[in-house]
């Protein structure tokens, strides 16, 4: 209903095999239906994850998606209780060039 080629999707799943950290119920088969959907649209879409799975390497694969990793720091409830924040690296993939119209 909402997908045309100006669209933009923003999505921020919960990260793989670790989503017991979150609410509510996303499992493997969600990821595999997010990816699904993301290759069948006629927009734009960014998709962020943690840089910790082969199963998410391979789902969004270089033909058809783009991807950039920057390091990440993780506050998670750790600075409130003064200990060290985890580093990490997070990554992003994208159906479309940066810049492209």
């Amino acid at each position: 209903r909402y997908d045309s080629p100006n669209t933009f999707f923003f999505a921020d799943p919960p990260y793989f095999e670790r989503e017991h950290y979150y609410k509510g119920v996303f499992n493997k088969e969600d990821h595999e239906e997010l990816n699904r959907l993301a290759k069948n649209i006629e927009g734009k879409i960014m998709i962020c994850y943690d840089n910790k799975h082969k199963f998410i390497d391979e789902l969004y694969n270089k033909e058809d998606f783009i991807r950039i990793e920057f390091e990440d720091k993780i506050y998670m409830n750790k600075k409130d209780k003064g200990e060290k924040c985890n580093e990490s690296t997070e990554v992003i993939f994208m159906n479309y060039k940066i810049g492209e119209k």
